[in-house]
């Protein structure tokens, strides 16, 4: 569990809730906070219709062209990211982004590191590239190694 100390967009990440009604409401309170730091954050995502937040297993997604591009859970904020920029960032103290404990590693995703998650200019950025490598159609692998024909 995250530390409810860390706060995105002025609200605390809420621990793991025992009941219902507080599951609820803290998945609530992190589909505003998401929704909150897009908005101030990038002010024209929204407006161009292309970024909705929703709720998304135990926190929330943002999405963009029907793709995640960031998720705020109590694994923290994550953002889909290309490799290069992953690998950078898991050297600046990114985790890989498990939702559970045992779960596998969402390989497209990394858990933002706490003082980049407070860092508004250094987010606003990585919000940025997140949302140009969303916005991408994905390559199979299969095709990205066959060689095109003529």
């Amino acid at each position: 569990m995250r530390c409810a100390s860390v706060r995105i967009a002025g609200v605390p990440l809420a621990e793991t809730p025992k009941d219902l009604e507080s599951w609820c409401d803290m998945v609530e309170k992190q589909r505003q906070s998401l929704q909150a730091l897009i908005e101030r954050l990038l002010p024209h995502a929204g407006h161009r219709g292309g970024v909705e937040c929703k709720h998304f297993f135990s926190g929330a997604a943002a999405y963009t062209g029907g793709r995640i591009f960031m998720t705020l859970t109590s694994a923290g904020l994550a953002l889909t990211l290309p490799s290069h920029r992953r690998v950078t960032l898991l050297e600046q103290g990114a985790k890989p982004l498990r939702y559970f404990p045992k779960a596998p590693i969402k390989k497209d995703y990394v858990v933002v590191p706490d003082n980049l998650v407070q860092d508004d200019d250094a987010l606003t950025g990585l919000m940025q590239e997140s949302l140009r490598y969303c916005g991408l159609p994905k390559v199979s692998a299969s095709a990205q190694r066959r060689p095109r024909r003529k």
